[in-house]
């Protein structure tokens, strides 16, 4: 849910929730790994942001004091009059793992009221950390809590102005972990008492959750929790109505997924917009490159040598071994350039079948 085909995400649409778990953590069980040039990106949240009253949470470990900006919804870079914006361990001058750092958090106007900043007081460096920053016009406050400790706050505040801003999360080497946006200004005992867990997503003022599930820290993650899910609108939709924006040399990574795929039932199912026929990878499970023995894979649009707009494609679907009896193929007989796509992929043990599904209608079939 990165951007949106239509309009901006809605208070309910823009959460992505896990299932809750049955006892509480020390550190969060699944993550993003971070990079300063590749932030996660919320289209156009700054129109449904929170304000005047806010709460942003969120777990991080940061590689270094550095420039870490966690998070960050900016009209324009460096806008003193109007933002969103959280660092951690920051430092615009000293990349040290032993510098203890800053974390500054910006709500509304910065260059007057809207600032809280605070030294740390331990190297926050390679740790999990959890943090949690408040801003309230009612109470007249902005407040800081480090794991549930409320470490800095000051009695005045400047309320951020909505605009079609997009949100950045994760502009720091490291890693992140639900991410939480409230509608409120939680108290300590709030944060403290759901900061170990994961959500229902039924809670109340909560606009945005997060949860990051692409890497791990302990286990490869199961069949339930590795799933993320938003609301079902109230109206069926032609076209989906949040994607991410794909790059084929920055996929989006599920570790440890090769753990609990399915097998040997399994069905596939993803919405598509291919820019060009290409070497065009949907799906890509596959324990060594090109393994023709044991890989779940799909390509759409698909062609080796022919980036063109006007040529048709192939889709391929690969499940086991495609070398033998895994690979469903066909010949497009359309141009799926430029236009959304719904496919779906079956492969059946029990019934000896693979199947291809386009915009909900058989386009392949084999018996084997």
């Amino acid at each position: 849910q990165e951007s949106t085909t239509t309009t901006p995400p809605t208070t309910t649409a823009a959460a992505a929730t896990a299932p809750a778990p049955t006892t509480a953590w020390t550190v969060p069980p699944s993550y993003r790994r971070c990079s300063r040039n590749s932030p996660y990106r919320v289209a156009n949240f700054g129109a449904v942001a929170p304000t005047p009253e806010i709460t942003v949470e969120f777990w991080a470990r940061v590689d270094a004091v550095d420039i870490n900006d966690a998070v960050t919804l900016d009209p324009s870079p460096h806008d003193s009059s109007n933002r969103i914006t959280v660092h951690v361990s920051f430092d615009h001058y000293n990349s040290s793992s032993t510098a203890k750092g800053r974390v500054i958090w910006d709500f509304g106007n910065w260059g007057t009221t809207g600032r809280l900043e605070l030294s740390e007081t331990e190297v926050a460096v390679g740790v999990w950390v959890h943090y949690a920053f408040v801003a309230s016009q009612a109470a007249n406050k902005m407040q800081t809590f480090r794991n549930g400790v409320l470490v800095a706050s000051k009695s005045s505040m400047g309320p951020f102005t909505r605009g079609d801003y997009d949100l950045l999360l994760g502009r720091f080497n490291g890693e992140l972990a639900e991410v939480r946006f409230w509608n409120t200004s939680r108290t300590a005992s709030q944060i403290a008492a759901t900061m170990n867990s994961y959500l229902t997503n039924s809670e109340v003022n909560l606009v945005l959750h997060l949860p990051f599930q692409e890497s791990t820290t302990t286990t490869p993650p199961t069949t339930t929790a590795a799933a993320a899910t938003a609301p079902a609108p109230t109206t069926a939709w032609t076209v989906p109505p949040s994607y991410r924006r794909c790059s084929r040399n920055s996929p989006y990574r599920v570790a440890n997924f090769g753990a609990v795929a399915p097998t040997p039932e399994i069905t596939v199912e993803f919405w598509a917009r291919v820019d060009a026929v290409d070497i065009n990878d949907a799906v890509t499970l596959d324990p060594s490159p090109h393994d023709s023995s044991n890989r779940i894979t799909v390509h759409v649009s698909f062609d080796h040598y022919n980036s063109s707009s006007t040529a048709k494609g192939r889709v391929i679907w690969d499940f086991g071994n495609w070398g033998t009896t895994g690979r469903l193929e066909l010949s497009e007989t359309e141009v799926a350039v430029g236009v959304w796509v719904h496919y779906a992929f079956v492969a059946s043990q029990a019934a000896n079948k693979m199947q291809t599904f386009r915009n909900g209608v058989l386009v392949a079939s084999k018996s084997s």
